[in-house]
């Protein structure tokens, strides 16, 4: 997201759709031309579930708009992806449900495991470890904090990785 003098902040974007706004905004036709899949799309040919993904290092936000996380640029998984005519932090979950793990576990040069109660995050190729002293928190704007391995995706969910590094 390009910021301006007019332009929220990515974190007041967060908070916005925290406030409800995504529900509102849903029956708006100018909503529905700017995200035109918005809401579960389950049928015979599997799901198409829809969220958005920030992840923050060190305060570096990751832009999911580079080609290796773009299905139409590269070999992105077609299970977790992002779309180039898309907003760049909106994900797209086709075929069959994930996790948060599965789902980053997808994505070009991302990884996630949880070793003996702690988070450990591969970004970019980059390994922060809680028990190195890396501080990971992993949170969805309605459940607060969660554990990937187990917090299944769907429709709507904002996620958000802040990753301070030691």
């Amino acid at each position: 997201m390009v910021e301006g003098p007019h332009t929220p902040s990515r974190r007041a974007f967060v908070g916005a759709l925290g406030a409800g706004s995504l529900a509102a905004l849903a029956g708006c036709a100018a909503a529905r031309e700017r995200a035109p899949f918005l809401g579960s799309d389950e049928d015979e040919d599997g799901i198409h579930e829809h969220g958005y993904l920030f992840v923050e290092v060190d305060g570096e936000e990751v832009d999911f708009s580079e080609s290796k996380y773009v299905i139409e640029e590269s070999d992105a998984a077609p299970e977790f992806h992002f779309h180039d005519y898309d907003e760049d932090e909106r994900w797209h979950m086709e075929g069959e449900w994930l996790t948060l793990s599965e789902a980053l576990d997808l994505l070009a040069e991302m990884e996630y495991a949880a070793e003996n109660g702690a988070h450990v995050l591969t970004v970019e190729g980059e390994v922060y470890d809680e028990r190195d002293g890396d501080e990971i928190t992993i949170t969805e704007r309605d459940d607060g904090e969660i554990e990937p391995e187990e917090y299944e995706l769907r429709d709507g969910q904002v996620i958000e990785i802040t990753v301070d590094s030691a």
